[in-house]
């Protein structure tokens, strides 16, 4: 059954919405404004529980080190089971992740909680640009491409105010 966001694959390129790369862009900015509003206070946190110097760069660092791990699993999975599984597994993930910080009380959680919302992160960038490269002609992937990593750009200035 398909989905108004992610159609079929078996869709000709030409009959693909191509307003479901506008839907997916504005998901992708709200999922990523919470990554980039938490960036100003990742040390803050971390100096928070008495942690310094290097400690604080590995609280910074786990989202990033464990995002990268998600954007491989994230290529297997899509070619694996497809664009609708991982683009929502990754949505929840990422979702679910920032939920979690709400409930740290300890240095540990606060570094584990940094690596799994990462992951769900590196699950969701590759997810999301196969779906609006899906969505759209092969002579339009590039403009939705481009609006998708606009949209994250915007996230990226608009999060940290």
């Amino acid at each position: 059954m398909d989905s108004p966001i992610i159609p079929s694959q078996n869709i000709k390129a030409k009959e693909r919405p191509a307003v479901s790369v506008a839907l997916l862009a504005a998901l992708t900015f709200v999922a990523f404004l919470d990554n980039f509003s938490q960036l100003p206070i990742v040390a803050p946190r971390a100096q928070s529980f008495g942690s310094a110097g290097a400690m604080i760069g590995w609280f910074v660092g786990a989202y990033s080190l464990t995002n990268m791990i998600g954007n491989g699993a994230a290529g297997y999975s899509l070619d694996r089971w497809g664009r609708r599984t991982p683009l929502t597994v990754g949505f929840l993930w990422a979702g679910i992740g920032f939920l979690i910080y709400a409930f740290i009380e300890t240095p540990v959680a606060y570094l584990l909680a940094r690596g799994f919302h990462g992951l769900g992160g590196g699950i969701l960038v590759p997810a999301i640009f196969t779906v609006a490269g899906d969505s759209v002609s092969k002579e339009s992937r590039g403009a939705a491409m481009g609006r998708i990593g606009a949209t994250i750009g915007m996230a990226a200035v608009f999060g940290p105010l």
